[in-house]
């Protein structure tokens, strides 16, 4: 095909009158092709080449991933055994002992409040941390790309364009749009996101530290009615009213419109909370284990200290599993991806046919599911053999003995 037939279809494509809705039938406001042709040999097997590299590279990152995870679980997991066996319960928090000085202790406590007030908007709470959320309503910009054949078997990549209207506190540059012409978001917020501390934050006698009252949120939605907005003043250039609906607060002129403005409150609600960190004076801190790492472990309410020690465990057990799924993920697609020239050379001779190669392409990917856990099972024994060595041992026979039976059954069948 000749670049000027690709010019016309292309600019015909694009002047296309828009079908109701302002789109092409499926809500999209523009469609452009682009041909990309048929890759030769030469592309074929370059591109094969790319894809073996790249796969042996995912397969050698997983185990460093996989050792690392392992190394930091074993550490955290000694760390709040540590823990468990050296905390001091505090029983009144209002009296600091000096004997428990760098000491981990634990206490539950009263946090003293204040009356945290949004100047700007006149909004009030009597809270250690309030937080403001603005979002804008805006044009977002939705590109979906597809890779087709047209009826002469030639390739061609098509974008489809979208435009939706959301709330967002996130700016959409409109500049960037593929029209910004029709869709143009403004330019500048009538106000920001912001935040509102009580400092320093204050629980019992003890003031929290660095690394201890981060973990002090403000999580709850603040629920405000029109009695709470009597003070309120809406931002220049954001609406005239100020409506309470729902969690927001919008700033508009009657009706829904671009460069509208709602804010959503959140707040510190709990009055009391439950600490496990350093004493040091009348400040904590995080507790730096004989490992060295550093504890601070804060909930909102009460929890006993064990419950403290045990959430955290929980914590690290999910993000330590998460991150073994994410080793073994690497480990399948990189073996996929490098043996996928193999399996491509198979896939175009013609005496395996599409129905072979399509049975030999899932066993394939069977077996490199299969070894792809055995190696996750036994790099994960390698990194607690030192901590927890019949852990190690256990883990390791459960990753090996697949590989070992696996041997054994292709020497049986060689043999025969």
């Amino acid at each position: 095909r000749t670049s000027a037939d690709f010019l016309v279809n292309s600019m015909s494509m694009r002047s296309a009158r828009p079908m109701a809705g302002g789109g092409y039938g499926d809500g999209a406001r523009f469609v452009d092709r682009t041909y990309v042709g048929n890759p030769g040999v030469a592309d074929r097997v370059q591109n094969n080449v790319c894809a073996a590299c790249v796969g042996i590279l995912l397969f050698l990152v997983a185990f460093p991933v996989l050792i690392w995870n392992e190394t930091s679980t074993v550490e955290v997991v000694t760390m709040l055994d540590d823990a468990r066996n050296s905390y001091l319960i505090i029983a009144d928090p209002a009296r600091p002992q000096p004997q428990n000085d760098r000491k981990l202790v634990y206490l539950h406590a009263p946090l003293k409040t204040k009356l945290l007030d949004d100047k700007t908007l006149g909004v009030a709470a009597k809270t250690v941390k309030l937080t403001r959320t603005v979002e804008m309503f805006q044009w977002r910009e939705r590109v979906e790309t597809e890779t087709k054949k047209d009826e002469r078997g030639d390739t061609y990549e098509e974008k489809r364009t979208y435009y939706d209207k959301e709330w967002s506190s996130t700016h959409h540059n409109s500049n960037s749009f593929r029209d910004s012409v029709n869709y143009r978001n403004p330019t500048r917020w009538p106000i920001e996101s912001d935040s509102f501390s009580v400092r320093p934050i204050v629980a019992g006698a003890f003031t929290l530290g660095p690394g201890v009252e981060d973990h002090i949120g403000a999580n709850d939605v603040l629920h405000v009615n029109s009695d709470d907005l009597q003070n309120c003043r809406a931002p220049r250039g954001a609406g005239n009213e100020c409506i309470p609906q729902g969690d927001y607060i919008y700033f508009t002129n009657g009706r829904e419109e671009i460069g509208d403005v709602r804010v959503q409150y959140h707040y510190h609600r709990d009055p009391d909370v439950s600490i496990l960190a350093a004493q040091r004076g009348t400040m904590l801190e995080p507790w730096r284990s004989p490992q060295g790492r550093q504890l601070a472990l804060v909930e909102d309410g009460y929890s006993s200290p064990d419950d403290l020690i045990d959430n955290a465990l929980s914590s690290n057990s999910m993000f330590t599993w998460a991150l073994r799924g994410v080793g073994f993920l690497l480990m399948f697609i990189g073996l996929s991806m490098a043996v996928s020239p193999i399996l491509n050379l198979v896939s175009v001779i013609p005496i395996f046919g599409g129905l072979l190669s399509g049975l030999l392409s899932i066993g394939t990917s069977i077996a490199i599911g299969l070894l792809s856990l055995c190696l996750t099972v036994i790099t994960i024994a390698i990194g607690w053999f030192w901590a927890r060595p019949l852990v190690s041992v256990a883990l390791l026979a459960a990753g090996l003995v697949p590989l070992v039976v696996a041997h054994l059954n292709a020497s049986k069948k060689q043999k025969e």
